[in-house]
């Protein structure tokens, strides 16, 4: 039944027109000034009329009880909800009408305006006839004549009527059968399942069992399911034999060999799953999102199986109530080996799941409404408790990351080395190909486009031969650019580019022609394999070039990325990191999140010398020098450009005044020495280090501005109370 909204827009009952508020429409437009009859005509337009004590009206039905629509919905099981909805329809309708000639029977003090009376509501094929009138005795011929056809048409009504009803019976008795028999045959498939189950969660129990205490699995909360009342309670309680582990076995294993895959459920909720996959893919998919789509589906299984641990009936999906048991499976994927980052990403899949399961409900589901809400909510509050630890996770990864970012140093050895190395490669394939050769070749050229624009690995293992084909007949002399047309942000960036010049196209177009000399290489994609897809192995071939250059340390396709985005923004305006980034398919708002959080040493002092100009202008506010006159005032001093001596704060001591003096000049000097060794660690080098800023010099005879800028900074961080007195008694 549909549950009318204050925004939703209901049928006027007498002009059958939308309104939003249809109690000023009778009143403005039908002058219904009757409150109890403009109350009947908004219960009916909203569908809120009772009539569970009206006798039942379809055909060969005989109830007459207090439940009627509950009747309906049960027992009269051959009709469909399009026909139960038009019989509530007129039922509500012929119960409205009898109220309002009620009313109108009472002679009101206020007039009605509405004229419907009982009669005029039709009965359907499936009402009752109405009874016959009284049988009154004539000796009229013509009378005795029609009360005789009369009788044969009643008799003939009651045997139509029992003929209904028995047929009726019939159909209700048969799809009441064929209901018990489909529900038999669940409840088997689900035992056939358990078994099955069984058996494959031992195979999982024996290896941890021979893997040593490592691997040793503790209880969590009972399976009992639990109400939003109940408080959280911790997941190490008294052992129970149907408590899931901590650590699901369903974690073991990477990739292809991950045990996820190997989950099954009763063929009801396969096929539902099936049904969220294939919404997930969407109606073209690619091989990346289809494999997405498997993934996601694991994770989603191995969720329902945590949750199912001792259930023996899962169809109806009333193990996912247990909200001890959701907080239990957050804690084992934090407990287990996964970053935080990775839990947050599971968990934020069953939180869309979830969605989806709200919206589209499974067939023989008992989960209603409020349980619905209940288990979304909880998934809210965990990711919302995750988020602090994500975040600070976020910010030291990228830390760690800006700090091992390969020098530019290493970035020109690999662009020469690849002009070297790529030619000889390709003549190597030609003479003797060898999938060791190949390899490298494949990393020699990823490395040489990644070093010149950073793109993800997508856009070159996507990248096709009727892509490189056509760039070479829209070249030019000055060069060749490639269009990409499949990579991962291409709903928000559309093709990625890639502009090479006459040589570096020329190594592309003699592949192509080497490619097709090869045997079992009728692969669409430039960096073909044996198979069908793209190589999904160009992080291994990038670590094989850049060893083969001769450079150490992990590489891999993010830091060079990262090392395009970041001279971006520290070399090049505004406009021109707004067309780096887009050529590169790089957006600078999620960049800009973590650069702002993890400022460098240069954009930390330079941070610093902002609080120093803001109290220098609070200090400027409050003794009415102009901002021109910043350098005249003294904040050292206890007298303003007045004059005027201010009386001590409660937290100086104006007695001992050279005292103070001598611990603020030592206080400086050991500013002034530690200040000197830090520049000194932080001083500029060929690995690619952050540089000093300008405005904090490593001596103070190197740059008097900035060495008096740097004392008035300690000053006010010194005696920043002074500061603040003087503004809190203005």
């Amino acid at each position: 039944m549909l549950r009318h909204t204050k925004m939703m827009a209901i049928g006027c009952p007498i002009c059958n027109s939308p309104y939003r508020a249809l109690s000023k429409h009778l009143l403005r437009n039908h002058s219904v000034r009757n409150l109890v009859e403009r109350r009947i005509l908004l219960l009916l337009a909203k569908g809120r009329i009772n009539i569970r004590l009206h006798p039942c009206i379809i055909a060969g039905c005989e109830y007459n009880g207090t439940r009627l629509d509950r009747h309906l919905y049960r027992n009269h099981v051959e009709l469909s909800r399009q026909e139960l909805h038009v019989v509530l329809t007129k039922l509500k309708m012929k119960v409205a009408t009898k109220k309002l000639h009620e009313l109108s029977l009472t002679n009101p003090r206020v007039a009605m305006i509405t004229s419907w009376d009982v009669d005029t509501v039709g009965d359907d094929v499936l009402s009752q006839p109405p009874p016959l009138s009284p049988v009154i005795t004539c000796d009229n011929p013509d009378c005795k004549e029609w009360r005789m056809d009369a009788n044969r048409m009643k008799a003939q009504r009651d045997i139509y009527a029992a003929e209904v009803k028995s047929l009726r019976c019939m159909l209700q008795q048969r799809i009441q059968r064929n209901r018990k028999r489909m529900n038999q045959r669940a409840e088997d498939q689900e035992r056939v399942f358990l078994r099955k189950r069984s058996r494959t969660e031992s195979t999982p129990k024996r290896l941890s069992k021979s893997k040593g205490p490592s691997c040793r699995k503790s209880p969590i909360a009972s399976h009992t399911p639990v109400s939003s009342s109940s408080e959280p309670a911790s997941i190490d309680t008294e052992a129970s034999s149907s408590s899931p582990p901590i650590h699901s076995p369903w974690f073991s294993g990477r990739g292809r060999g991950n045990r996820m895959r190997d989950i099954t459920f009763p063929r009801i909720m396969e096929k539902y799953l099936q049904g969220y996959r294939d919404h997930y893919e969407g109606i073209d998919p690619t091989v990346r999102l289809q494999e997405n789509a498997v993934s996601k589906i694991s994770r989603v299984k191995s969720f329902l199986s945590f949750m199912a641990h001792g259930f023996n009936r899962l169809s109806d999906w009333l193990f996912l109530r247990d909200l001890k048991r959701i907080r239990g499976w957050s804690r084992s994927l934090i407990k287990s080996s996964l970053q935080v980052t990775t839990s947050d990403f599971y968990i934020k899949n069953i939180s869309h799941f979830l969605k989806y399961m709200n919206e589209t409900p499974c067939k023989g589901s008992r989960l209603n409404q409020n349980d619905m809400i209940l288990i979304t909510r909880e998934v809210a509050a965990i990711l919302k408790s995750m988020r602090k630890k994500v975040f600070i996770h976020q910010m030291q990864v990228k830390r760690d990351k800006m700090e091992g970012l390969p020098s530019h140093k290493d970035i020109m050895a690999c662009l020469t080395a690849a002009k070297t190395r790529i030619p000889q490669l390709l003549d190597v394939m030609t003479s003797n190909p060898t999938h060791t050769t190949r390899s490298l070749l494949y990393g020699y050229m990823t490395l040489n486009w990644s070093c010149i624009y950073g793109h993800r690995p997508g856009v070159y293992s996507n990248m096709t031969n009727t892509e490189v084909l056509k760039a070479e007949i829209t070249g030019t002399a000055f060069g060749h650019l490639i269009h990409v047309s499949n990579h991962k942000t291409a709903n928000a960036f559309g093709e990625a580019q890639m502009y090479l010049t006459i040589e570096e196209f020329g190594w592309m177009k003699r592949w192509l022609e080497i490619k097709g000399t090869l045997t079992g290489t009728n692969n669409r994609y430039f960096l073909c394999t044996a198979g069908k897809n793209p190589s999904r192995n160009l992080a291994t071939f990038l670590r094989l070039a850049w060893a083969d250059v001769g450079l150490k340390g992990p590489i891999n396709f993010t830091d060079l990325r990262t090392v395009h985005a970041d001279n971006a923004k520290r070399f090049q305006d505004i406009s021109n990191r707004q067309r780096v980034s887009d050529f590169m398919c790089h957006n600078t708002a999620t960049a800009d999140t973590f650069y702002a959080k993890n400022p460098s040493l240069k954009e930390a002092a330079d941070i610093r010398m902002l609080f120093t100009e803001s109290l220098q202008a609070a200090a400027a506010a409050a003794s009415g020098v102009s901002e021109d006159n910043l350098g005249d005032i003294d904040i050292h001093s206890d007298r303003d450009s007045s004059g005027e001596e201010h009386s001590p704060t409660p937290y100086q001591d104006s007695t001992d005044t050279e005292t103070s003096d001598e611990l603020y000049k030592d206080f400086n000097a050991w500013r002034a020495a530690k200040r000197e060794q830090s520049m000194a660690e932080h001083s500029p080098s060929d690995t690619g280090e952050e540089r000093v800023p300008a405005s904090a010099p490593t001596s103070p005879d190197t740059d008097n501005v900035a060495s008096d800028q740097l004392v008035n900074m300690q000053c006010f961080v010194v005696l920043s109370p002074l500061v603040l007195d003087e503004l809190i008694m203005l």
